[in-house]
C-alpha cells in the first residue's frame, strides 16, 4: 500500500494504478473507492486520477475501441482482470 505523504514517482503511480484498476474490476468496486483505500487520501495526484478514475470513466469507449481491433472470437470482457487492466490503463 502507497502513501501519498511520501512522494510517489510516475512509475510507483502506474504500479498503483494497476493495483486499483484491477480490484475495481475484479470485485467490481467504485474506483474512486478503490483508490482511496491504496492511498488513504481524498487529495489524488493528477497523474494517478488520469491512469484510474479517468480511464474508468471512459471505460465504454475504450471497451468498443478494443473490441474493434481484437479478433471476431474475442472481446474485451472475455479477456482477464490484468489483461484489461493493462488495456485501460495504456
Amino acid at each position: 500500500m502507497f502513501n501519498q505523504e511520501e512522494f510517489m514517482n510516475r512509475h510507483q503511480m502506474r504500479e498503483l494504478a494497476m493495483t486499483c484498476l484491477y480490484q475495481s474490476f475484479l470485485l467490481k468496486k467504485d474506483i474512486k473507492q478503490v483508490v482511496f483505500e491504496n492511498t488513504k487520501d481524498n487529495k489524488i495526484d493528477p497523474f494517478l486520477y488520469a491512469i484510474t478514475i479517468d480511464a474508468v470513466t471512459n471505460l465504454a469507449y475504450y471497451k468498443k475501441h478494443i473490441n474493434e481491433v481484437l479478433r471476431e472470437d474475442w472481446t474485451f470482457d472475455r479477456l482477464g482482470y490484468v489483461e484489461q487492466a493493462i488495456l485501460v490503463m495504456a
